[in-house]
């Protein structure tokens, strides 16, 4: 009896995997990449002057049921130097990305950085770009990783400081959808549109 009871619960552990699949992909976007990562790549590249080491990392590629905005953000503990404005700028420059100060609360806009940050931003063609520096005191890391959890504070190191580097693309416009031919206007499908 024991045995079939293991076996039914498995089966039902199956069953239910399976039918919960296509909500997940759904509710997530599926398999579609995100867009904001890649954008945010050549920045990242830059900054290996820096000595970066990722805490964590999380991002949404705007085709979920919740979000159709891309974004992606990265939180990375950095060597604290003077010139660490600087690079940052050169970076997001070369990058194509024309970073500017800003006052110390966060551009995203729905959390506050503590006093010791510095905030730069840039808007490009919808995209935007900011970066958070916070050299002391606590940070509230928005993302999911390794040991990681949801709005765990973070202080850097002594020497060392930690950067929120967030981008954002322009919203997905879902009733842009590629229409077929067979649901296009008579018309148009007679001239070749």
């Amino acid at each position: 009896m024991r045995r079939f009871q293991r076996v039914l619960q498995g089966l039902l552990v199956i069953l239910a995997t399976i039918l919960l699949a296509p909500f997940y992909f759904v509710m997530t976007g599926g398999l579609r990449r995100n867009q904001a990562r890649r954008a945010l790549r050549p920045v990242l590249a830059r900054l290996s002057p820096l000595h970066p080491h990722t805490l964590a990392r999380g991002g949404d590629n705007g085709y979920s049921v919740a979000n159709t905005t891309p974004w992606y953000t990265v939180y990375l503990s950095v060597d604290s130097r003077p010139d660490l404005e600087a690079t940052l700028v050169a970076a997001a420059r070369a990058a194509g990305y024309d970073l500017s100060s800003v006052p110390a609360v966060n551009p995203s806009g729905w959390h506050l950085v503590n006093e010791t940050s510095s905030c730069l931003v840039a808007s490009v063609d919808g995209r935007k770009l900011s970066v958070t520096i916070t050299r002391g005191g606590q940070i509230r890391l928005y993302a999911h990783d390794r040991r990681i959890t949801w709005a765990q504070p973070a202080t850097p190191e002594p020497g060392r400081a930690i950067l929120d580097v967030h981008v954002s693309l322009p919203r997905i416009d879902r009733s842009r959808a590629k229409v077929t031919r067979a649901q296009q206007p008579a018309a148009e499908r007679r001239s070749g549109a």
